[in-house]
Formats: C-alpha cells, structure tokens, sequence
C-alpha cells in the first residue's frame, strides 16, 4: 500500500514542478524576416499553449481523484481489516498512476514545444546556435514520448515506477537547458532592439547635424543625443553579460548544480530587467528629441526619420521566473 502511495505522491510532484516552469516565458517577439516561418512557429506556439493548459486543466481533476484514492487505500487496506475491496481500489490506484504520470509527460512536452517555437521564430539566434538548442529539445521531447508508451504498457508497479523514472529523469534533464533557451530567445529580442535603436541613432545625428547647419541652436538636442548613446551602450554592456552568463550555465553542462544554474539564470533576469531599463531611457529620450526635431520646421527628410520608431515593446516576456 505505501509503494502506490508513494508511486501517487510522486507523479503529483514531477506534475507540479512542471506546471511551475511552464509559466514562463510569454508575450511579444520580434517579428522575423521570414514572415511564413513566423506564422508557423506562432501556430505552433498556441498549439502547445493550448495543450498545455489542457493538460493543467486534466491535472486539478486527476488531483481530486487522487486524493479519493489515496483515502480509500488508507480505509480499504487497512492492515486490520480484511477488506476485499483492497485489491480493487490499488487497481484503480495503479490507473489513476498512469494518468498522473501520462499527464505530466504531455505538459513538459507542451513546455518544450513552447520553448522551440519561440526559437524558430527569433530572427537574432545564429542559425547554427537555434539548431543545436532545438535539437536538444527534439531529443528530450522523444525521450518523453517513448516513457508516455512505457507508461501505457506497464502491467506492473515495477514497470510503472520504471516509466515515472524516465520521465522524471528527462525533465531533470532538460529543464535548465528549456530556461536558459527561453532566456536565450530574450536576449536575441533584446539584441533586435538595441541594434534597431542603434540605427535610429545614426539617423538621429544626421538630423542634429542638419539643424545645426541650418543656424538652429542644437544644444539641447546635443545634449539628448549623449544622453541616449550612453544609455544604449549601457544596454549593449547588459546584454553581453547576459550572454555571458548564459554561456557560463552551458558550460556546467547536464550535470550542473541546479541550485548554481538558478542563481545564474535569477543574475540573467536582473541583467535583462537593467537593460530594459536602459532602453525605456533611450525610447524617451528618442521621442524628445524628434518633437524638437519636428517642430524646428528644417527638412531632415534626407535623414529618414519617419517611422524611427524602433520600439517592440521593451518588457521582459518571461513572467514568473523568479519562482523557478
């Protein structure tokens, strides 16, 4: 009775942890070049989304029958009594088991999908970099599947406990890699914006050189411009020791410390939350300088300003990492 309980309590707790980390990593992305590319990862995305959340919706029902079952193990297996219904309730038990544990599978899967398509969909990863990550993902996602078919073939709670191993095991083995790719798909879109930002630098120091050339006092303008390169390169230092960090928490490898590979990827997040910072600065600091740049009435139309507007929304799209 206390190894299909403890078999319950299990899948309940890899089910959990996995449900906790897919909560990250939501919201906006650059939009890539390849437009079809983009739509088929944003489809993907919402597919896994969905599946996910049907899964989540399946764990709190399965919970309540859970907790069913393990009360009438407790009451029909009771050493004391000689209950005939024991045999039928650890049936039960055993099945319920296999639904727990089918249900975690397709929710760290869900997770992963997730994760793939957000690096599909980046147009700032190297191409080569975005295949090594989505082939570890593939790998994990097959190591998951084939565990979800020994979990329906178990006839036994050796063979059960056996798959619920598998599956724990391949999360273990995956879910700091998933973080760190997740994190890796912020920093691409940070790395989108900072360079859009640095090209709307440029046209912006043409557009002070043209007021200045036509008499216009470009002081304040002089002075903003500064303001801005100085907050963009703040941004870009951020950035670098994101990427950084990142490369430090690869290089710990499969085996790393999970509390060491937490505490790089919670240094990661204050990098990026720093760098957003920096970036909402030079936003504003660029709509200032092009109200005054308008309202001087001098053509800067050779400085292609219009639409400079390189904002994509600078907020960090992963919620809720602080509670991974």
């Amino acid at each position: 009775m206390k190894k299909i309980i403890s078999l319950l309590v299990l899948t309940v707790l890899l089910l959990s942890s996995i449900s906790v980390a897919f909560a990250e990593n939501d919201d906006n992305v650059v939009k890539p070049k390849n437009v079809r590319r983009m739509n088929i990862a944003r489809d993907n995305f919402e597919d896994a989304k969905a599946r996910f959340q049907e899964a989540k919706d399946n764990y709190h029902k399965n919970l309540v029958k859970f907790k069913e079952t393990r009360d009438a193990i407790k009451e029909a297996c009771d050493d004391e009594n000689d209950n005939l219904d024991c045999d039928a309730v650890k049936a039960q038990a055993f099945e319920d088991a296999k639904v727990f544990l089918l249900n975690s599978a397709d929710q760290a899967i869900a997770y992963l999908e997730k994760v793939k398509s957000r690096i599909e969909e980046n147009e700032n990863i190297p191409e080569e970099e975005a295949a090594e990550m989505l082939g570890k993902l593939d790998a994990s996602i097959s190591d998951l599947e084939a565990a979800k078919l020994d979990v329906e073939a178990a006839t036994t709670k050796e063979e059960l406990r056996e798959a619920a191993k598998t599956i724990k095991d391949s999360w273990n083995d995956i879910k700091h890699h998933a973080r760190r790719h997740a994190w890796r798909v912020v920093v691409g879109r940070l790395d989108g914006v900072i360079d859009r930002f640095e090209n709307v630098e440029d046209k912006l120091e043409c557009a002070v050189s043209a007021l200045s050339e036509a008499n216009v006092d470009t002081s304040v303008l002089d002075e903003k411009l500064n303001t801005y390169g100085e907050h963009l390169d703040s941004a870009d230092s951020l950035s670098e020791q994101v990427h950084a960090v990142l490369s430090e928490i690869k290089s710990l490898g499969d085996s790393a410390d999970p509390n060491k590979v937490r505490e790089l990827l919670d240094k990661a997040k204050s990098l990026v939350k720093e760098a957003h910072s920096e970036l909402r600065v030079v936003h504003n600091t660029m709509k200032d300088m092009l109200r005054i740049i308008h309202s001087s009435g001098v053509d800067v139309s050779e400085c292609k300003l219009r639409g400079s507007d390189p904002n994509s929304g600078i907020k960090p799209p992963i919620e809720g990492e602080e509670s991974q």
